[in-house]
């Protein structure tokens, strides 16, 4: 059974996630008609054409963005500042301060960097539990987990890890997770070549000593 504060919490982040859902679907839309506007405009070739194709990409990056959570984490900072880091920055219009922070922003280093030894000006790490396979739906929202970096609660870990593990199906750090994969096959794929230019490496030297070892035969000579 969820704590009073812990469903409180959850209610609050679960609204946030509704209001970056409505906002990446104005944005969706607002790029959909950037591209209509462009083909438009009044321009040289080469301008008309680098419009378009700028347009054209930066919308089929929302249209294909595939479902899922839009943010797996957040920071609370000494200064008040509050993000949230997902997969792509969301805002509810260029100017105005991101629902959203893109887990690639500088911003979002302290998220992965901070720790209690150097907090980075992080007060609390905040990761989110969805559940299992989850498409973005709000309802998937089902866990959260805190970590405190103040001195006087650093490094503990908040009633939020209660809260996932009572209910057992969430999946935090998503992104992280995801980028960790891509590491490791990357390593493999890394290893497999070293592996294979040191064999290489290794039957050129045994040839060459063999070839070395064997006398060469004089032209000519009786048999």
């Amino acid at each position: 059974m969820k704590s009073p504060s812990l469903r409180h919490d959850l209610d609050q982040e679960r609204a946030h996630h509704d209001a970056c859902r409505a906002a990446l679907a104005r944005m969706t839309q607002d790029v959909e008609e950037q591209v209509v506007i462009g083909e438009d405009t009044a321009a040289s070739g080469a301008d008309a054409e680098v419009l378009g194709y700028h347009l054209r990409s930066r919308a089929k990056v929302f249209r294909e963005m595939p479902p899922g959570p839009l943010f797996f984490g957040r920071l609370d900072r000494a200064d008040g500042q509050v993000h949230h880091i997902g997969r792509r920055r969301i805002a509810e219009h260029p100017s105005a301060p991101p629902l959203v922070v893109d887990w690639r922003a500088p911003v979002s280093r302290a998220y992965y960097q901070a720790g209690p030894q150097d907090p980075q000006g992080v007060v609390r790490r905040r990761r989110f539990g969805w559940a299992p396979g989850s498409l973005g739906a709000t309802e998937d929202l089902t866990a959260l987990e805190d970590e405190r970096l103040t001195p006087e609660g650093r490094g503990r870990r908040g009633r939020g890890t209660r809260g996932r593990t009572a209910m057992g199906r969430g999946t935090t750090d998503r992104a992280a997770t995801d980028r960790a994969a891509t590491t490791g096959a990357k390593a493999g794929r890394m290893s497999a070549r070293r592996t294979g230019a040191k064999a290489r490496r290794t039957m050129a030297r045994r040839t060459g000593a063999k070839a070395r070892r064997t006398p060469a035969r004089r032209v000519g000579a009786p048999e």
